[in-house]
């Protein structure tokens, strides 16, 4: 009975049963552990996505920021009809650290044409409110006597702010995948 049942199993149709049952088994567990591979993956690239989205939305924020924080603080003193929002020096100080850490955070998440568009954009910053800040210093009283800034390093500034913000949203909508409207 057993030599029967043996010759049974080294039989062609018995081999192609068992072959079968072997790819099937062996082809599930295959399939298990590259589905969960995949997964983990696509969490983790999704992840990133976002990551990188949030960090293009904090520094196009902070760079808005210091746009506007160095201009109040230029036209702070101005004898036009409506005043800017009042500024402290410090405050415009502190609000262009802020964006130099988030961009040393952030750098990760960008390729290196566009940190050095960063790196360039906290050069002009840092430029920029040394002069204005000299400027206010030398001043002695600056509510009697208003400060007189150099507005081409503004314009300057503006400019080259300008074009990392487009870089910026060029960057940010790459990520979701939408075209340049035209």
């Amino acid at each position: 009975m057993l030599n029967q049942f043996w010759d049974h199993l080294n039989s062609p149709f018995s081999l192609i049963i068992f072959g079968f049952i072997f790819t099937t088994v062996a082809g599930t567990i295959i399939t298990a552990r590259y589905q969960r591979a995949t997964y983990k993956q696509e969490t983790r690239f999704s992840q990133l996505h976002k990551d990188r989205a949030e960090a293009i939305r904090s520094l196009y924020e902070l760079i808005i920021d210091v746009d506007e924080a160095l201009f109040n603080l230029l036209y702070k003193w101005r004898p036009v009809g409506l005043y800017p929002p009042a500024i402290e020096p410090e405050d415009v100080a502190n609000i262009i650290r802020e964006f130099h850490r988030q961009y040393e955070k952030s750098t990760i998440y960008f390729t290196q044409d566009t940190c050095s568009l960063f790196e360039s954009m906290h050069e002009k910053y840092n430029s920029t409110w040394g002069s204005m800040e000299q400027v206010i210093m030398m001043t002695s009283d600056p509510e009697e006597q208003p400060p007189q800034f150099d507005e081409t390093a503004w314009d300057g500034v503006h400019i080259h702010s300008r074009n990392i913000r487009k870089k910026l949203q060029e960057e940010f909508r790459d990520i979701f995948g939408v075209e340049e409207v035209i």
